[in-house]
C-alpha cells in the first residue's frame, strides 16, 4: 500500500500484534533518570483511565466479596455471594435463566450475523463490482443508529396495529405465517436476537472485507487461471487465510453479546417480558443493582453478577488467545506458500459464457436486496413521520402527498419535550469526550511510540486491556465514584467516563500511525533546538486521518449510548438525545405520529453525521490487514 498509514479494527483488536507493535522499539539517545516529558504525555490519559475505568472494574470485585452494599453497609463474606447467584433459590433461576438466553443469543449471532456477514464481504470483494462504495455505505448505516431507536422501529414495524411486516407477508403468500413474535415466550427473544443482527451484520462484515481485500491477487489469480470454481477458491484458498478474522469476529461477537442490555431496556422494559423470556446478564445486572418495582437494589449482588459476565468474557479472550490463536498462527507465519500449493491442485472447472454471466448477476441481486432489507425500516419512518394518521395507516408505502402531508406529530414532540436541549447536551458530551480523547490520547501514544522507556510493553498492554473489558462491568463503582465526586447529573460525568471507554482504542490507533512518521524528521526538529513538547505539535498534522478516523469511530458509541446517561445523569435537564427518546417513546406510545417524529429526529443527526464522514469510516474500516 502507498501513501498514508492506516490501520483496520482487525488489527486492532488482535492481541498478538499488540505485542509485536509495542515490543517493536525505535533506539533514542540515552538519558539519565526518567524524563519528565514522558510523565507529561503519558499522565492524563493514564489517570483518566485508571480512576474511571480500572479502579471501578477492582472496586466491583472487591464489593461483590460484601454482603449487603459494602464494607460500611455489611461484612465480609468472600464467595457467599457468589454461592447464592449459582445455587440460591432467590437468586440462581434468574441467573441461570439470564444466562441460557443470553447463550441462545449470542448463537444466533453466531450462526446467522457472522454467516451473513460473511458472505456480505465475499460479495462486495469482487473484483468486477460496481458500486462496491455505494453498498458498503448503505449496509453499515444500520449499524450507526442508536440500539434504543432501531429497537422501537421494529417495534412499530412487527406491530399487528400497523401491520407493515404482515402486509408484507400476506403480499408473498405467507400471511398466516405472521404473529405477534415480540409477545410470544417461544419467539421474543429470537425476534430480538435477528432485529439484532439486522443492526450489526454490518460490524463482521467489514471485518472480513477487510480481511478478504488483504489476499494478494496472485493467490486467487493462480486458481482461475487453473480453472478453479469460486467455491474451491474460496474454501482452500481464501477461508485459511481469512481464519485470524474468524477468530477477532467471534471474540467481538462474545463481547457484545454477553453485554448486551439497550435493547432489551428499550423493547421489553427492564423486566425483559414476556416472563422473562428475554432476560440476558445485562438486564439482570442491571435490575439486580437498581432493584425495580418490589425489588430493592443490591450493590453487592450487582457487582457479583458484573463480575460474572467479566468471567466469561475473560473466558472467551483465553479461548481465543491459547487456543484459536495457536491454531493459526502457522498459517500466520508463512500463508502465501501453502495457498499456492492450494491453488495449483484445486479442481479444474470449465464455465460457460451464461454462467460467467450469472456470476456477475448474482451479487448485485443479492446486495440490493439486502441493501433494500437494512434501509426500507429507516425509510418507512422517515416517509410516515409526515403523514396524517389515516395515511400512516393505510399508505405506509407511499410518499406523503399533499392531502396526507402532516407535522402534527413534530409539534407534539417540540411542544411536549425538549429536543433541542437533548441535542445540545448530546453534542456538548460528544464533542467535549471526543477532545479529551484525542488530546490525551495522541499524547499518550506519541510516548509510547517515540520513547523505549522501561516499562513501556507494559503501559501499551495495560491500556490496550480497556479494548476487550466493558467499562459498563464497572458500572456499580462507577455510579458510588461519581456521586464521591459531585458529579451526578452533570454532564461532566458522561464525558470523563466516556474519556476512559476510549482512551485504550485512541491510543492504539495513533500510536500506529506514529509509529510510521520518519524519523528524520523529529531527529531534525530536534537538531534545531526543539524540545519534545514541540516534536509532538510537528507530528501531530502528519497523523490527521488517523485523528479522523479515531474521532469518527469514537462518536458513534458515545452519541447513541443509553447505559450511563441512564444511570449517571437520568435529571431530564441533562438528557441525551437517546435517552430523551426513550423516555419520550415511552409516554407518547400511543401518539403514532409523535413517535414516528421522534423517530426520526433521533435518526436524522447520526445518519447525517455518518454520511458526511462515511468515506473517512470505510477507509478506517476497510485498510489495512490482519497479520
Amino acid at each position: 500500500m502507498t501513501g498514508s498509514a492506516t490501520l483496520s479494527p482487525c488489527h486492532l483488536v488482535t492481541l498478538s500484534s499488540f505485542q509485536g507493535e509495542l515490543v517493536r522499539q525505535q533506539p533514542t539517545r540515552a538519558r539519565k533518570g526518567f524524563p519528565t516529558h514522558i510523565l507529561v504525555f503519558l499522565a492524563p490519559a493514564v489517570l483518566i483511565y485508571t480512576i474511571f475505568m480500572i479502579y471501578p472494574l477492582l472496586d466491583s470485585l472487591r464489593l461483590s466479596l460484601f454482603a449487603g452494599s459494602g464494607p460500611q453497609a455489611g461484612s465480609f463474606t468472600g464467595l457467599n455471594n457468589y454461592r447464592l447467584l449459582l445455587s440460591d433459590a432467590q437468586w440462581s433461576p434468574r441467573f441461570w435463566g439470564a444466562l441460557r438466553n443470553n447463550v441462545v443469543f449470542f448463537a444466533i449471532h453466531m450462526l446467522v450475523q457472522n454467516p451473513l456477514g460473511l458472505l456480505l464481504a465475499l460479495l462486495l470483494s469482487a473484483r468486477v463490482l460496481r458500486g462496491r462504495a455505494i453498498y458498503r455505505t448503505l449496509l453499515f448505516a444500520p449499524t450507526t443508529l442508536s440500539v434504543v431507536i432501531v429497537g422501537f422501529v421494529w417495534q412499530l414495524l412487527l406491530s399487528p396495529l400497523w401491520g407493515i411486516v404482515a402486509g408484507f407477508l400476506k403480499l408473498i403468500g405467507l400471511g398466516r405465517a405472521f404473529q405477534p413474535w415480540l409477545g410470544l415466550e417461544s419467539t421474543a427473544l429470537p425476534t430480538l436476537s435477528l432485529i439484532s443482527v439486522w443492526q450489526f451484520v454490518g460490524i463482521p462484515m467489514m471485518l472480513f472485507l477487510t480481511a478478504l481485500l488483504a489476499i494478494p491477487d496472485e493467490l486467487t489469480e493462480a486458481a482461475r487461471v487453473d480453472g478453479a470454481s469460486a467455491w474451491d477458491t474460496f474454501w482452500r484458498i481464501k477461508f485459511p487465510l481469512i481464519l485470524p478474522a474468524v477468530g477477532i469476529v467471534s471474540v467481538l461477537t462474545v463481547v457484545g453479546n454477553f453485554n448486551a442490555f439497550d435493547l432489551i431496556y428499550a423493547t421489553k422494559g427492564a423486566l425483559a417480558g414476556p416472563n422473562f423470556a428475554t432476560d440476558l446478564l445485562g438486564t439482570l445486572f442491571y435490575r439486580t443493582f437498581f432493584g425495580f418495582q418490589l425489588q430493592p437494589g443490591n450493590p453487592a449482588m450487582g457487582a457479583t453478577v458484573a463480575m460474572m459476565i467479566f468471567l466469561i468474557l475473560l473466558a472467551g479472550l483465553l479461548l481465543y488467545l491459547f487456543v484459536w490463536q495457536r491454531r493459526v498462527s502457522t498459517d500466520e507465519l508463512q500463508p502465501h506458500r501453502p495457498a499456492m500449493e492450494l491453488a495449483r491442485t484445486l479442481p479444474q472447472s470449465r464455465t460457460s459464457a451464461v454462467r460467467r454471466i450469472a456470476g456477475r448477476l448474482a451479487p448485485h441481486a443479492v446486495l440490493l436486496l439486502y441493501t433494500l432489507v437494512a434501509t426500507l425500516p429507516v425509510l418507512l419512518i422517515f416517509v410516515n413521520s409526515f403523514k396524517t394518521r389515516s395515511a400512516i395507516f393505510g399508505t405506509p408505502y407511499q410518499l406523503p402527498s399533499p392531502a396526507s402531508f402532516d407535522l402534527s406529530g413534530y409539534h407534539t414532540v417540540f411542544a411536549q419535550s425538549d429536543f433541542v436541549r437533548y441535542f445540545g447536551n448530546s453534542l456538548i458530551v460528544t464533542l467535549a469526550a471526543m477532545a479529551l480523547i484525542l488530546a490525551t490520547g495522541a499524547m499518550a501514544a506519541f510516548a509510547l511510540a517515540e520513547y523505549p522507556f522501561r516499562g513501556n510493553t507494559l503501559v501499551g498492554l495495560y491500556m490496550a486491556l480497556g479494548i476487550m473489558i466493558p467499562i459498563r462491568l464497572g458500572t456499580v463503582s462507577i455510579l458510588q465514584l461519581i456521586v464521591s465526586l459531585g458529579l451526578a447529573n452533570t454532564l461532566w460525568a458522561l464525558v470523563l467516563v466516556y474519556a476512559a471507554q476510549g482512551l485504550p482504542l485512541a491510543i492504539f490507533i495513533l500510536s500506529q500511525f506514529m509509529r510510521q512518521v520518519p524519523r528524520d524528521l523529529k531527529d531534525a526538529a530536534r537538531v534545531d533546538g526543539a524540545s519534545e513538547y514541540r516534536v509532538f505539535w510537528l507530528v501531530v498534522p502528519l497523523v490527521r486521518p488517523a485523528i479522523a478516523t479515531v474521532a469518527v469511530f469514537i462518536m458513534i458509541p458515545i452519541w447513541n449510548d443509553l447505559w450511563f446517561p441512564l444511570i449517571l445523569a437520568p435529571n431530564e435537564r441533562v438528557w441525551t438525545v437517546t435517552l430523551g427518546a426513550q423516555q419520550f417513546l415511552g409516554q407518547f406510545v400511543s401518539d403514532w405520529n409523535a413517535v414516528l417524529a421522534a423517530l426520526t429526529l433521533a435518526m436524522v443527526p447520526i445518519l447525517a453525521l455518518y454520511a458526511i464522514f462515511s468515506r473517512q469510516l470505510i477507509r478506517g474500516l476497510t485498510s489495512g490487514a490482519i497479520k
